[in-house]
């Protein structure tokens, strides 16, 4: 699947880059020598990867797991797929890190 998303999101981010109905789908599906329905089924793909910034089909969180002391020292950045970041400045316990990460899984 990598190898065809390698291929097809190219050509469906093109398509999206081009002014609006500046041509159609058909046309441009034919411009490229692709199905229209393959074209539909990759931008639905890169519509779903795009959204959740991650691979289609990945839900939920991944689990962490912390293997330091329960005292950490410099900044700790916490990124979420959809682009929100937790920066902590000062130093925190990882139960403090632990009981924050709900608030934002909502």
């Amino acid at each position: 699947m990598a190898e065809s998303s390698e291929k097809y999101f190219p050509l469906v981010e093109k398509f999206k880059s081009l002014p609006a109905r500046s041509i159609t789908v058909e046309r441009y599906c034919w411009q490229q020598s692709i199905n229209t329905k393959t074209f539909y089924y990759w931008k639905k793909k890169y519509e779903a990867h795009v959204e959740k910034g991650r691979v289609s089909g990945r839900k939920g969180f991944l689990p962490v797991v912390v293997d330091v002391p329960s005292k950490t020292e410099g900044d700790i950045t916490i990124e979420y797929a959809d682009g929100t970041r937790l920066i902590f400045k000062q130093n925190v316990s990882s139960g403090y890190i632990k009981q924050m990460l709900p608030v934002f899984s909502q």
